[in-house]
């Protein structure tokens, strides 16, 4: 299954809920995920970790594209909305789920994962008591020899919009990296290195929560996300990479 038709599935998925996740299945929303989706997509093997899985809409969609899921999250099951969500997200979605409050240690075997995948998580697991040096050590003792580790949307230490959010007293990132202190971690773990870029120049969170209620409305819709998030992906944030939002690495754990 290809990443839109996958994506249609969670929107169908969501929008029969009655909490406040359906923004994941906002189009707008979906091109935040789009290269992490392409990135992992495209990396040899099918059994895949979502390594603090939150609602779940990244592991569904890797799943339907043919990956052999399991997703874990590290807060137990406090979170009602949250975690049912991932719960009905992984049954139809046909992946595993693992629930706990250890934010360290993995529950798997070495060498048990072909690719691993922190999307938005890093950043916050010092804020459950974890540390994401050891953290980085977990996911790569549970990768197999060759296999590849993805993290995304890591917040840059640069970040104008990080900055923004500070001043104004919005939400905003506790912990955020550098170019130097990710890659010391990465390197730390026993990683290679294999790309590493900084994404997302322009704003998206709250104007995602803006245009779900016209997606459905507008006939233009869909060409003015390609064309805000084309431009920031393919124009601004290659000219402006110190002050992008996000770190996007890709990590090989040697053979």
């Amino acid at each position: 299954m290809k990443l839109k038709e996958a994506f249609s599935c969670l929107k169908k998925e969501l929008d029969s809920s009655q909490s406040d996740n359906k923004v994941f299945g906002s189009y707008y929303y979906l091109k935040q995920y789009e290269e992490l989706h392409e990135t992992t997509n495209n990396l040899k093997g099918v059994k895949l970790l979502d390594w603090g899985a939150g609602y779940g809409h990244f592991g569904f969609i890797q799943s339907k594209m043919g990956k052999n899921v399991q997703a874990y999250s590290p807060v137990g099951d406090e979170y009602t909305v949250y975690t049912e969500t991932l719960k009905k997200l992984a049954q139809n979605g046909g992946f595993d789920y693992e629930l706990t409050k250890e934010p360290i240690l993995l529950p798997y075997d070495d060498n048990s994962f072909d690719i691993a995948v922190s999307c938005g998580v890093l950043e916050h697991v010092r804020e459950f008591e974890g540390d994401d040096q050891k953290s980085l050590y977990e996911l790569y003792r549970v990768l197999k020899k060759g296999g590849s580790l993805v993290v995304g949307h890591l917040p840059n230490t640069g970040s104008w919009i990080e900055s923004f959010s500070r001043k104004k007293g919005r939400p905003h990132h506790t912990f955020l990296y550098t170019n130097r202190e990710i890659r010391e971690k990465a390197k730390n773990a026993g990683f290679i290195i294999q790309r590493h870029k900084r994404y997302g120049f322009l704003p998206k969170n709250s104007l995602a929560y803006k245009m779900l209620k016209y997606e459905n409305k507008s006939k233009v819709f869909r060409f003015g996300a390609d064309l805000y998030y084309g431009l920031d992906r393919y124009l601004l944030s290659r000219i402006f990479p110190f002050w992008s939002q996000n770190h996007l690495l890709v990590l090989t754990k040697p053979e």
